[in-house]
């Protein structure tokens, strides 16, 4: 073998080494399990979509329903979801900001909110601080569970950006609403 054909037979065998070893370190890492799969929502999916109609109301019947459980606080809850609702930009028009509970405020802001709903909703969504995503279909999608009391604002600011990161891209692929 000449050193010409051993020249040309080691750039063969370093450009397929070099289009073969990514595919197999990417096979070496899936099945070593050395790979967490990508996160697609901050919230917990409700599958199959829980339908809840009758909260559909006729002046928002064509929005998405971003709703905080609240008890005490309601306040505090109506102008934190208020604020995520404000950076969605040009999404935010499409959005109606509620407040379930027994106390829940009559902001000026707030286009419409309930006083009676509570009952209506399963047992593990009726903790003060749950915060639910609803099409304009009346399906609840996405339920975020309640921070524990005294939560780091660092906390609060990450559940925030995930429910706006949940709710712009439902909002940016959504056809209706």
């Amino acid at each position: 073998m000449t050193t010409k054909q051993a020249a040309s037979r080691r750039t063969f065998l370093l450009v397929l080494l070099a289009f073969a070893a990514p595919v197999l370190v990417a096979l070496l890492i899936l099945k070593q399990g050395w790979f967490n799969g990508g996160v697609t929502s901050h919230g917990q999916m409700v599958m199959p979509p829980l339908q809840r109609a009758e909260w559909r109301q006729q002046q928002w019947h064509n929005s998405w329903a971003l709703i905080g459980i609240c008890q005490q606080q309601c306040d505090a809850t109506q102008s934190y979801l208020q604020r995520i609702k404000t950076t969605l930009g040009q999404y935010q028009q499409r959005v109606v900001v509620l407040s379930v509970g027994a106390q829940a405020p009559s902001q000026t802001g707030q286009q419409l909110f309930w006083r009676s709903q509570l009952s209506n909703l399963p047992e593990r969504w009726a903790a003060a601080g749950t915060i639910l995503i609803m099409d304009p279909l009346g399906h609840v999608m996405l339920t975020y569970p309640p921070l524990q009391a005294g939560a780091e604002r660092e906390q609060i600011a990450e559940q925030g950006r995930g429910v706006k990161a949940d709710l712009y891209k439902m909002l940016k692929l959504s056809r209706i609403g």
